[in-house]
């Protein structure tokens, strides 16, 4: 190999080692940072020079510093993102629900109605006594404040999820507008492997807001897909609408665009699917308390209070929205004595309406059901939506925990790793330097000569 050759030879050695070193210092620093996948510098013999019938090498060069991740691998996790939070979403905003959804059966709707009808119970043994007719009245408000309760947690359920879809349809909009770019700089050929953290990150976001999926193709640019739509193809990225007049989600135009309500995931698709469970659950519970209501009011108007007067309601509410404004009517707040137990104005101890009443608590009065089993059927659909979706995160987060560990091994900085990697190129690097005065010193050599 002539000297020139060598110099050659020991220069792309130090060039190839520089950026060794420069590669794995910004491996180091950019260790704590979540969304960096540290970097591989790819390299290969530079070109070959050929003297007689050999060729002889110019040393190596740097053909790209590419990320250290797996498309398939990172494909699948975005997925698993969506699923996950699509299940924590649900969960998280079901929890107000807890409170309806009694664990020691003392205090939910379905034991304040047995309590009342319990109260009923004593009183038969004297229609007539104060304090047991006190203790019914007492039952009846408890009964009243756990339909309230329970409406207005049901009711928090949908103000909750049409509050925060707004705000996360913009930051929705701003990521997909981000990827658009990445895509267009990709394309141009104006981006880094730093953009690609960047697009990562922001892919990892809208999974685990909407539940997207990527196609993730060789060039760097990325497809985003939700329930089947292209949100993002190359630098066009299309931005989803909220509707606020019928609180649904749309691709392109807010009232004409292409409806995707029920086919969002992630985060967003949790809240809507909590939002819809809530609105059904709503509307079976104002049917519950119509028809206890009425049911009530119907036998209590027949009846006769000590005062010797009937025709009295004892629940009054506002029609369609039974729960939440169901109530002691005016005409018995704080009066025990005008509980209408009798069946004849004379005899306020006969007891006669009194059972009557406890008769409807065997006596089906939704469809085919009891007021106790449509309650009972009530909180324990919520009980199971709020189970089910905690069991579900559970085991969409072991599978994305898998996933991610195997993603953590290919892109995530081991210090160590990088200390003796960094150690590596660093001998690579004064073994060139040392090719390189050598050569230097030669030709001096041979100048002198000359």
């Amino acid at each position: 190999m002539g000297l020139r050759l060598a110099l050659l030879a020991g220069r792309s050695g130090v060039m190839t080692a520089s950026t060794g070193v420069n590669t794995v210092s910004n491996d180091i620093a950019g260790a704590a940072d979540p969304a960096y996948a540290r970097r591989i510098v790819q390299t290969s013999s530079a070109v070959s020079v050929r003297r007689g019938s050999s060729y002889l090498g110019t040393g190596t060069q740097v053909d790209r510093i590419s990320r250290s991740t797996d498309d398939l691998l990172a494909k699948r996790a975005i997925a698993e993102r969506g699923s996950e939070q699509l299940s924590l979403g649900l969960s998280g905003a079901l929890a107000p629900l807890e409170t309806i959804v009694d664990p020691t059966g003392s205090d939910g709707l379905r034991a304040r109605l047995d309590q009342w009808y319990d109260a009923l119970g004593k009183a038969t043994v004297d229609p007539t006594d104060g304090g047991l007719r006190g203790e019914v009245l007492a039952r009846t408000q408890s009964l009243v404040d756990g339909f309230q309760t329970s409406h207005a947690a049901l009711d928090t359920v949908v103000d909750d999820a049409n509050s925060r879809v707004p705000v996360a349809i913009g930051r929705i909009n701003q990521r997909l507008a981000e990827i658009g770019a990445i895509n267009e700089a990709r394309v141009a050929g104006r981006s880094g492997e730093d953009l690609m953290d960047r697009r990562d990150a922001a892919l990892d976001e809208l999974a685990d807001l909407t539940g997207t999926t990527a196609d993730l193709h060789a060039d760097g640019t990325v497809t985003v897909f939700l329930g089947g739509h292209a949100l993002v193809d190359g630098g066009n990225a299309r931005p989803l609408h909220w509707n606020p007049a019928d609180d649904t989600i749309h691709i392109g135009s807010p009232t004409n665009g292409i409806d995707i309500s029920t086919t969002m995931g992630g985060q967003v698709g949790g809240w809507l699917a909590a939002r819809e469970k809530a609105t059904t659950w709503l509307a079976d519970l104002n049917t519950t308390a119509k028809s206890f209501a009425d049911a009530v009011n119907a036998v209590h108007s027949t009846g006769f209070g000590m005062d010797g007067v009937n025709g009295r309601p004892l629940f009054s509410y506002v029609a369609g929205q039974e729960a939440s404004t169901l109530s002691i009517d005016a005409s018995m707040v704080g009066q025990p004595d005008r509980l209408a137990f009798a069946s004849i104005p004379t005899s306020s101890g006969d007891g006669t309406t009194l059972r009557s009443l406890m008769a409807l608590e065997d006596t089906a009065l939704i469809g085919t059901q009891k007021v106790g089993d449509a309650l009972t059927s009530f909180v324990g659909a919520i009980g199971t939506s709020i189970a089910e979706a905690d069991l579900d995160a559970t085991a969409a987060g072991s599978r994305r925990g898998d996933l991610d560990a195997l993603l953590a091994n290919l892109e995530s900085v081991d210090l160590d790793e990088a200390a003796a990697k960094l150690m590596e190129w660093r001998s690579a690097w004064q073994a060139s330097s040392r090719v390189i005065k050598v050569a230097d010193e030669l030709m001096g050599e041979l100048m002198r000569l000359v």
